[in-house]
Protein backbone atom coordinates (compact mmCIF):
# COMPACT_ATOMS: atom_id res chain seq x y z
CA UNK A 1 0.00 0.00 0.00
CA UNK A 2 1.40 3.45 -0.89
CA UNK A 3 2.37 5.88 1.80
CA UNK A 4 -0.09 8.67 2.36
CA UNK A 5 0.83 12.09 3.59
CA UNK A 6 -1.33 13.09 6.53
CA UNK A 7 -3.16 16.31 6.02
CA UNK A 8 -2.86 18.54 9.03
CA UNK A 9 -3.94 22.13 8.97
CA UNK A 10 -0.97 24.46 8.96
CA UNK A 11 -1.27 26.95 11.86
CA UNK A 12 0.29 29.63 9.66
CA UNK A 13 -2.75 29.49 7.38
CA UNK A 14 -5.07 30.32 10.25
CA UNK A 15 -2.73 33.10 11.36
CA UNK A 16 -2.74 34.67 7.89
CA UNK A 17 -6.52 34.36 7.53
CA UNK A 18 -6.89 35.97 10.96
CA UNK A 19 -4.62 38.86 9.99
CA UNK A 20 -6.59 39.50 6.79
CA UNK A 21 -9.90 39.45 8.66
CA UNK A 22 -8.56 41.62 11.48
CA UNK A 23 -7.29 44.27 9.08
CA UNK A 24 -10.55 44.34 7.14
CA UNK A 25 -12.57 44.60 10.35
CA UNK A 26 -10.44 47.46 11.66
CA UNK A 27 -11.03 49.48 8.49
CA UNK A 28 -14.78 48.93 8.55
CA UNK A 29 -14.72 48.71 4.75
CA UNK A 30 -15.79 45.84 2.51
CA UNK A 31 -13.32 43.46 0.89
CA UNK A 32 -14.58 44.64 -2.49
CA UNK A 33 -13.71 48.27 -1.68
CA UNK A 34 -10.28 47.37 -0.25
CA UNK A 35 -9.41 45.16 -3.23
CA UNK A 36 -10.37 47.90 -5.66
CA UNK A 37 -8.16 50.40 -3.79
CA UNK A 38 -5.27 47.88 -3.74
CA UNK A 39 -5.63 47.07 -7.44
CA UNK A 40 -6.41 43.41 -6.76
CA UNK A 41 -9.09 41.45 -8.60
CA UNK A 42 -11.84 40.89 -6.00
CA UNK A 43 -12.81 37.36 -7.05
CA UNK A 44 -9.19 36.24 -7.17
CA UNK A 45 -8.48 37.69 -3.75
CA UNK A 46 -11.53 36.01 -2.22
CA UNK A 47 -10.49 32.67 -3.74
CA UNK A 48 -6.99 33.12 -2.36
CA UNK A 49 -8.39 34.18 1.00
CA UNK A 50 -10.26 30.89 1.19
CA UNK A 51 -7.07 28.95 0.37
CA UNK A 52 -4.21 31.19 1.49
CA UNK A 53 -1.61 28.80 0.07
CA UNK A 54 -2.50 30.24 -3.34
CA UNK A 55 -2.07 33.88 -2.27
CA UNK A 56 0.95 35.71 -3.60
CA UNK A 57 3.02 37.91 -1.33
CA UNK A 58 2.33 40.93 -3.52
CA UNK A 59 -1.43 40.54 -3.08
CA UNK A 60 -1.10 40.31 0.68
CA UNK A 61 1.27 43.25 0.88
CA UNK A 62 -0.95 45.45 -1.32
CA UNK A 63 -3.98 44.53 0.80
CA UNK A 64 -2.19 45.27 4.09
CA UNK A 65 -0.83 48.59 2.75
CA UNK A 66 -4.32 49.76 1.76
CA UNK A 67 -5.78 48.64 5.08
CA UNK A 68 -3.09 50.44 7.08
CA UNK A 69 -3.69 53.63 5.07
CA UNK A 70 -7.44 53.35 5.74
CA UNK A 71 -6.82 52.78 9.46
CA UNK A 72 -4.33 55.64 9.55
CA UNK A 73 -1.30 53.82 10.93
Amino acid sequence: MPRVKLIRPDPREDELKGEIGRLQQQTGKSFKYLCRKAGIEYTTFMRHKADVRLMKHGEFWAFTDVCRKEIGT
